[in-house]
């Protein structure tokens, strides 16, 4: 049949269905209440047509396969249009307009929707349900408060595209270009955003759709960089590798105040990210590149950062029961105010120069960790296991030039540790196991270490003034060059230990035991037998 023109013409009531309208012209003109059900307008012009309650579901306008030149809406306006199931295919409908659209099911397969207007509220939302926009251009598009269940956007083009409201369920995204979209207020779950790129891209308040607890989003090999959510949902996404050639990137990411509980993080690159106060419990972050990352007040309960690299990160605050650091790189960390237990794990880990000021981790695992110039300033440690782990060595945790002041370490394990240079002033060590550690040369003035085992342990040139070894066992313990000024020993057993030139000024072992001890060159001005 024969292109028809209808251009600049006002069409009321018209019935196209199932006609054969190929190559014909609309353009500039006004259609209300027409219908072109099922009809084949391959290659329809409707530049600049106004159409009011317009139904063209199932119609056909797509090129043909290359017989007609591709449809064009540039600059249309539809007001409660239905296109349900129809096929849109490389239709240019830039800057097009529209109000209670129905695009449910429809093709619209590398469609070029620059700037077009398919939002609205409620009821007058856009119906793009299982439509497919793969391809699309939808530049700075608006899709506010459109639904999205099922529909398809893989490789679309949807750079500062307008999502706020929308309602996104089984939504594919693989492979769009998502460059700094705004998306807030949406309920989502199930959404497939693998290979995508959300660079710099505003994503805030999203909840899971149909009252689900987890959105269960899929994020895998996405460029986040920049990425920016705030207290959304997001628990349960994957953020793995997509495979060994497309690895996740998060680098700068913000995940502020937003549920990431069960979270997959594994291997991801997220150097410099943002965490503060989300919830992070369950997520997995092993092996993952997180350094500089702030974790500041989040909850990290049973998290696993096994082998991660977490360099300088700011954990303080944060909540770490259960949480593994096997092997992880903590170096000059801050876990300051921290709080962990004995389900924490830190067996292996670098925890060198990190600070764990006024810190809590009671009874937690730090076997074979290296706590070099490490600090734990008015921490509290007690029962905390610093000895030997099932590493190849027989030491215990490295712990040279750690600060303890003040610290309570009652009931601590540290058998074998590694304690030379450490200062432990006004620290609490009673009951502390230390059996064959090494405290060469550090500092326990006025510190409390009543009833503790420190057999074999070495103290050579340690300074112990003004401490309470009351009832401890010092059984073959060296304390060769010791400083025991004021230092009380009441009752401990010293059998075979070694007191070498120490200065045992008014030092006071009433009841102690010393059979075998070697007080050869000692200073004993004052010293209580």
């Amino acid at each position: 049949m024969a292109a028809l023109n209808f251009d600049g013409r006002v069409l009321t009531g018209r019935n196209f269905t199932n006609r054969d309208l190929n190559g014909s012209t609309f353009q500039d003109s006004v259609l209300t209440n027409v219908r072109f059900t099922n009809a084949d307008i391959q290659g329809g012009n409707f530049e600049n047509s106004v159409w009011i309650n317009v139904n063209a579901a199932g119609a056909d306008f797509s090129d043909g396969g290359g017989a007609f030149s591709l449809a064009s809406f540039k600059g249309a306006s539809l007001q409660n249009v239905t296109l349900a199931g129809a096929n849109l295919a490389g239709a240019d409908m830039t800057e097009l307009s529209t109000f209670a659209i129905d695009l449910t099911g429809a093709n619209l397969t590398d469609a070029i929707l620059v700037m077009a207007n398919l939002s609205g509220d409620g009821a007058t939302g856009a119906k793009l349900a299982n439509a497919i926009f793969d391809g699309a251009d939808l530049t700075m598009a608006s899709l506010a408060g459109a639904d999205l269940t099922g529909a398809s956007f893989r490789g679309a083009k949807m750079i500062e595209t307008n999502l706020e409201g929308v309602l996104v369920v089984g939504t594919d995204f693989t492979g769009a270009d998502l460059t700094n979209v705004g998306w807030t207020d949406a309920d989502i779950f199930g959404a497939i955003f693998d290979l995508a790129i959300m660079v710099d891209m505003s994503w805030t308040d999203t909840s899971p759709a149909n009252g689900a607890s987890t959105t269960n989003l899929s994020f895998r090999g996405a460029d986040l960089t920049g990425f920016s959510a705030e207290d959304s949902n997001f628990a349960g996404a994957d953020f793995r590798a997509y495979d060994e050639n497309n690895q996740t990137k998060a680098n700068g990411v913000n995940f502020a105040d937003s549920n990431l509980a069960g979270a997959l993080f594994t291997n991801v690159e997220a150097i410099g990210s943002f965490f503060e106060d989300a919830d992070l419990t369950g997520a997995d972050f092993r092996g993952a590149k997180l350094a500089g990352a702030n974790f500041n007040g989040a909850d990290l309960t049973g998290a696993d950062f096994t082998g991660a690299d977490l360099t300088g990160a700011i954990l303080t605050e944060a909540i770490l029961a259960g949480a593994v650091f096997a092997g992880a790189n903590l170096a000059g960390v801050d876990l300051g105010l921290a709080s962990g237990d004995a389900t924490t794990i830190f067996t292996g880990a670098d925890l060198s120069d990190a600070r764990l000021d006024v810190s809590t981790f009671l009874g937690t695992d730090f076997r074979d960790a290296d706590l070099t110039g490490a600090t734990f300033i008015f921490a509290n440690v007690s029962g905390a296991l610093f000895g030997d782990g099932a590493d190849e060595d027989t030491d215990g945790a490295r712990l040279v030039s750690a600060s303890f002041i003040d610290a309570d370490l009652i009931g601590a394990h540290l058998d074998a540790a590694l304690v030379f240079d450490a200062i432990l002033s006004k620290a609490d060590l009673t009951g502390v196991s230390a059996v064959g550690a090494d405290f060469t040369s550090a500092s326990f003035i006025d510190s409390l270490l009543v009833g503790g085992d420190f057999r074999d342990a070495r103290f050579v040139s340690a300074d112990l003034s003004k401490t309470d070894f009351t009832g401890s066992d010092l059984t073959g313990a060296d304390f060769t060059s010791g400083i025991f000024i004021d230092a009380g020993l009441t009752g401990a057993a010293a059998d075979l230990s070694i007191f070498k030139d120490a200065v045992l000024i008014n030092a006071d072992f009433t009841g102690a035991s010393l059979i075998g001890a070697d007080l050869t060159g000692a200073d004993l001005t004052g010293t209580i037998f």
